[in-house]
This record gives C-alpha cells, structure tokens and sequence, in this order.
C-alpha cells in the first residue's frame, strides 16, 4: 500500500488527547479500530497533544515510545520519514505541549491504548491498532533545534499597546494623544535602544496587514492578546508577562488605569 491506512480513535471523543493521522474511514462499533496504522522500516510515528498520556503497547518488545514536553512557547522541528508520509523525508513542527515519539523495534501487531492522566471517564480512552512491518530508524531522527523564540520580558518591565482606528471616539484620540499620557509613558515603559516601549497602533491596519515589519516582541505581544480584545479603542498594558487589557474612554481614565497598572 502506498497510504497510510488510517488510525483509530475512540470514536466518543470530539477532541481526542493525542491527535493520530486519521483519514477518513468507515464507521465502526466503538473502541474498534476501523484499520491500522502501518510503520515500515525506517518509519515512525509521531503524534501530540494539550494532555500528557499514558501509552500501552500490547504485547510489548514490538514498538517503544518515548515521550517529550514542550513549554509554553516552545516549538519542536522534526525530520525524517513518518508512518504516513509515503516514504518521503519530511519536516513537522509541533507546538503542542506532550509529543510521543513510536519507533518499531520488532516486526508485528500492536494494540496501543492510550489514557490521559487524570481522566474519569472511560470514553476518554483510546485505541490505536499498529502493524509494525520491521525495525525502527536507526538511530531514530531526534528533534531539531527550534526554531528562535522571541526574547522574553523581565518580571517588572512596563509595555504599553495603544490601539485606536482613525474613526475612534473623540475624547480616545484625544486620550492618546495627550501630552500628560506620553509623558508618563516615556517616563515609565522600558527602554530598548533608547526608546521608551509602548506603541501607538492602527488597529484596523494591523489586522488587515498583520506585522511583519514589527520588532518580535511585539508580534508575539499581539498574537497574545488580540483574541482578548474588546471592540473600539484598547489599551494593552503589559507588566513583565502579565497583560491587561482595558479600553479606553478618556485622558484621565487611561491614566489611571496606567498608573494603576504601575503600582502608583
């Protein structure tokens, strides 16, 4: 066969704890595997998820499985020929926080149930057939190195996003533009480079255009935040890694809110 004939999953699951290869398949009775996931030589399997598992193979001697946690942040890249991937040498980056990493060690048929820690209900259980066609890669692809993260915030820096759209309520441009609020800014934000760091923003632009032009603090600030925020004018007030976001009405509101912020 030249595709990977498909995994299975306890079909009671809208959102699974490890995500598998899954094309579409059949349906079947429940905790059934509707067919298996074949590993050839020089083959293995990688799968991830948001919760850490535990993975048992039956019988054992035929797969192992190592397992790997990202944080928060992190990405892991991956290269090497994957179950699935048609024998071609392929590159995955995965950002979930729990990978599992199954490599052939043995020729043969494997049940794999995997169970979530923690978990109350059976139905979070699943099982995945495996037929394993001979041994793993040897020595198997590690991960990469990944890829260059932002450089992270100290505990105390201040950084403010201000974001209105040119249409905004009067008294909000007025707000932003005020010199008692940039004064305070400049006085209060962090330096970088000689500048103090807080930015004005088009909201309406960026959302359209994105930030590609923008220092990576900042792009991984409003990729944070941006699904938090509220409609109009918004103030994005950031403490170390805290954010908070508060709209803003007017002059002395934002400075308050500001100040408030700063512990003044």
């Amino acid at each position: 066969m030249t595709m990977l004939l498909s995994l299975c999953l306890l079909l009671l699951l809208d959102d699974p704890a490890l995500v598998f290869p899954s094309p579409a398949v059949t349906p079947q009775p429940q905790d059934v595997a509707p067919g298996p996931i074949r590993i050839r030589p020089e083959e293995w399997l990688l799968v991830s998820g948001k919760r850490q598992c535990l993975l048992i193979a039956i019988p054992e001697g035929v797969i192992s499985v190592s397992e790997q946690q990202l944080q928060a942040g992190e990405t892991a890249v991956y290269r090497g020929r994957f179950a699935g991937g048609n024998g071609q040498i392929t590159t995955r980056r995965i950002s979930d926080p729990w990978i599992y990493s199954i490599e052939a060690q043995a020729p043969g048929n494997v049940t794999l149930v995997v169970v979530p820690y923690g978990f109350t209900d059976p139905s979070e259980r699943q099982i995945v057939q495996l037929v394993v066609d001979g041994s793993g890669p040897n020595p198997p692809p590690g991960p990469g190195p990944s890829p260059p993260q932002p450089p992270q915030p100290a505990e105390a820096d201040l950084r403010v996003l201000l974001l209105v759209d040119q249409d905004a309520p009067p008294a909000a441009l007025q707000a932003v533009n005020s010199q008692a609020v940039r004064q305070w800014l400049d006085a209060n934000c962090v330096q970088d480079a000689g500048r103090a760091e807080w930015r004005l923003w088009d909201r309406s632009a960026i959302e359209s255009d994105g930030l590609d032009s923008a220092p990576p603090i900042w792009q991984k600030l409003w990729q944070d935040v941006k699904a938090d925020l509220g409609d109009g004018p918004q103030a994005v007030i950031v403490r170390g890694t805290d954010a908070t976001v508060v709209p803003i009405e007017s002059q002395p509101q934002l400075l308050q809110a500001l100040k408030q912020a700063r512990g003044q």
